[in-house]
């Protein structure tokens, strides 16, 4: 038993032997090398990094995928208004009527008077004259409805003041443009008013609408609303203010503002799920939701030493 064992073990060494002597013979022949296990490729900060970048731009695409999927947002973009339910995404509408349209321009009167003549000599009278005659033939549509008299005595005062300013040739006075202004003030803010009640019945009507039919509670902490605006944002907008008091208080944070400059919805989504995805980061990392909307790179021990260094100029 222990011969047959000794011979089985003899054969397997010829065998590692003779595997042996062919590797190194084909080694040789081709001039190659025998090389060691190849040692790992270190990885470069800069690699590192694009992963970074890889992983956060997916959870951004994550973060608008689950927020449309499962929840609601309203997207605000000037007069238009969308509504995405449940990942379905309804129809475009239109939500601003002509009569707000109409209010604003008679309402923006004064504000062309005083810019026309607070550039005088600089603007000509031919410009002026022009202007007198848009006024002088302007039809009133039956839409301005209870303000007509506003609207008629702005064109009126308006028509009248640069008519004086043509015909005496000269530049106007701070004083009296202050008072025509002044005069007809009222007048220009009640238009304003009638506009944007016109406004703000014709949008919260679609959003009631919306609501009802879907059966959302308008305090649900899952709705977004995307405005887009076309400057950055003031204080008191209209359309955020809406949607804060249809939100509520609780959820006022879900209401997101961004300048029409991307006109590009992609982008702006891009913005707004990067805006909502560091609240989450910040309350993890900081126990705050805000501190990701300041920068990261300004803190106290940072501004001390900035302080520090300015000094020392």
């Amino acid at each position: 038993m222990f011969e047959k064992f000794s011979y089985i073990l003899l054969f397997i060494q010829s065998i590692i032997a003779c595997n042996a002597i062919d590797t190194y013979s084909i080694v040789e022949q081709t001039g190659a090398t025998v090389t060691t296990t190849p040692q790992p490729l270190l990885t470069s900060l800069e690699e590192l990094n694009k992963e970074f970048r890889r992983h956060y731009r997916n959870a951004l695409d994550d973060y608008w995928r689950l927020t449309s999927e499962n929840g609601t947002v309203f997207i605000r973009n000037g007069g238009s208004l969308t509504f995405i339910h449940k990942g379905i995404r309804y129809p475009t509408i239109k939500t601003i009527p002509q009569s707000f349209h109409q209010l604003k321009t008679i309402a923006h009167i004064p504000i062309t008077v005083y810019l026309l003549c607070n550039n005088l000599p600089t603007v000509s009278d031919d410009t002026l004259e022009q202007y007198w005659k848009q006024l002088n033939n302007l039809q009133l549509p039956d839409s301005i409805g209870s303000e007509r008299q506003s609207a008629l005595r702005i064109i009126h005062e308006s028509r009248t003041f640069i008519r004086q300013k043509i015909n005496n040739k000269m530049s106007v006075d701070q004083k009296s443009l202050t008072t025509y202004i002044q005069h007809i003030w009222n007048d220009s803010s009640a238009l304003i008013d009638a506009a944007a009640i016109a406004n703000l019945n014709s949008t919260h009507h679609i959003i009631q609408k919306w609501l009802n039919e879907h059966n959302i509670n308008r305090h649900d902490p899952s709705i977004k609303v995307i405005v887009i605006g076309p400057q950055s944002a003031r204080q008191n907008n209209f359309d955020t203010t809406y949607f804060e008091y249809l939100l509520g208080d609780d959820q006022k944070q879900n209401v997101f503002y961004i300048e029409e400059i991307y006109n590009d919805e992609n982008k702006v989504i891009s913005i707004f799920s990067n805006w909502f995805l560091q609240e989450q980061l910040s309350n993890i990392f900081f126990n705050d939701n805000n501190r990701m909307h300041s920068d990261l790179l300004m803190t106290d021990n940072v501004r001390q030493h900035m302080i520090e260094q300015i000094l020392l100029c």
